[in-house]
Protein backbone atom coordinates (compact mmCIF):
# COMPACT_ATOMS: atom_id res chain seq x y z
CA UNK A 1 0.00 0.00 0.00
CA UNK A 2 3.04 2.26 0.25
CA UNK A 3 3.55 2.54 -3.07
CA UNK A 4 0.35 3.46 -4.34
CA UNK A 5 -0.05 6.06 -1.33
CA UNK A 6 3.56 7.33 -2.47
CA UNK A 7 1.91 7.33 -5.83
CA UNK A 8 -0.88 9.31 -5.10
CA UNK A 9 1.29 12.07 -3.13
CA UNK A 10 3.63 12.27 -5.79
CA UNK A 11 1.42 12.34 -8.46
CA UNK A 12 3.11 9.97 -10.74
CA UNK A 13 2.11 8.45 -13.59
CA UNK A 14 3.35 5.37 -13.77
CA UNK A 15 2.85 2.51 -10.99
CA UNK A 16 5.16 -0.58 -11.12
CA UNK A 17 3.16 -2.71 -9.22
CA UNK A 18 4.33 -6.45 -7.52
CA UNK A 19 3.85 -8.87 -4.86
CA UNK A 20 3.97 -5.66 -2.26
CA UNK A 21 0.17 -5.40 -2.61
CA UNK A 22 -0.50 -8.24 -1.98
CA UNK A 23 -2.10 -7.55 1.35
CA UNK A 24 -4.73 -5.62 -0.33
CA UNK A 25 -7.29 -5.50 -2.57
CA UNK A 26 -5.13 -6.06 -5.48
CA UNK A 27 -7.64 -5.86 -8.47
CA UNK A 28 -9.63 -3.09 -6.55
CA UNK A 29 -6.50 -0.98 -6.15
CA UNK A 30 -5.14 -1.57 -9.71
CA UNK A 31 -9.16 -0.55 -11.03
CA UNK A 32 -8.91 2.78 -9.40
CA UNK A 33 -5.35 4.23 -10.33
CA UNK A 34 -6.27 2.59 -14.07
CA UNK A 35 -9.13 4.67 -13.67
CA UNK A 36 -7.01 8.15 -12.22
CA UNK A 37 -4.86 7.67 -15.62
CA UNK A 38 -2.10 5.98 -14.42
CA UNK A 39 0.19 3.47 -16.46
CA UNK A 40 0.95 0.59 -14.39
CA UNK A 41 3.28 -2.45 -14.96
CA UNK A 42 2.13 -5.56 -13.27
CA UNK A 43 4.78 -8.31 -13.31
CA UNK A 44 2.40 -11.28 -12.46
CA UNK A 45 2.38 -15.21 -13.27
CA UNK A 46 -1.39 -15.41 -12.60
CA UNK A 47 -2.51 -15.03 -15.92
CA UNK A 48 -6.33 -15.35 -15.20
CA UNK A 49 -5.86 -12.02 -12.66
CA UNK A 50 -3.87 -10.12 -14.92
CA UNK A 51 -6.52 -11.03 -17.81
CA UNK A 52 -8.67 -9.44 -15.48
CA UNK A 53 -6.84 -5.90 -15.08
CA UNK A 54 -4.76 -5.65 -18.11
CA UNK A 55 -5.01 -3.83 -21.87
CA UNK A 56 -2.60 -5.46 -22.75
CA UNK A 57 0.24 -9.16 -22.56
CA UNK A 58 3.41 -8.84 -23.55
CA UNK A 59 5.31 -12.52 -23.47
CA UNK A 60 8.65 -12.43 -22.31
CA UNK A 61 11.37 -15.45 -22.82
CA UNK A 62 14.80 -15.00 -21.74
CA UNK A 63 13.94 -11.12 -21.02
CA UNK A 64 12.85 -10.04 -24.54
CA UNK A 65 9.44 -9.59 -25.12
CA UNK A 66 8.04 -12.21 -28.17
CA UNK A 67 3.88 -11.67 -28.59
CA UNK A 68 1.79 -8.89 -27.62
CA UNK A 69 -1.80 -9.65 -27.02
CA UNK A 70 -4.19 -7.01 -26.00
CA UNK A 71 -6.93 -7.74 -23.95
CA UNK A 72 -10.21 -7.83 -26.69
CA UNK A 73 -8.06 -10.58 -28.45
CA UNK A 74 -7.45 -13.00 -25.44
CA UNK A 75 -10.20 -15.61 -26.25
CA UNK A 76 -8.96 -16.33 -29.80
CA UNK A 77 -5.22 -16.46 -28.94
CA UNK A 78 -6.03 -18.47 -25.82
CA UNK A 79 -4.42 -21.41 -27.28
CA UNK A 80 -1.28 -19.60 -28.11
CA UNK A 81 -1.10 -18.30 -24.45
CA UNK A 82 -1.65 -21.55 -22.71
CA UNK A 83 1.34 -23.10 -25.23
CA UNK A 84 3.50 -20.07 -24.03
CA UNK A 85 2.39 -20.63 -19.77
CA UNK A 86 2.95 -24.38 -20.44
CA UNK A 87 -1.17 -25.38 -19.62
Amino acid sequence: MRLVSLSWSHRARVCAAREALACVPVERVLCELKARGFTILLVEQNFRFAATVADRHYVMEDGRIVDMVGAADVAQNLGKLQAYLGV
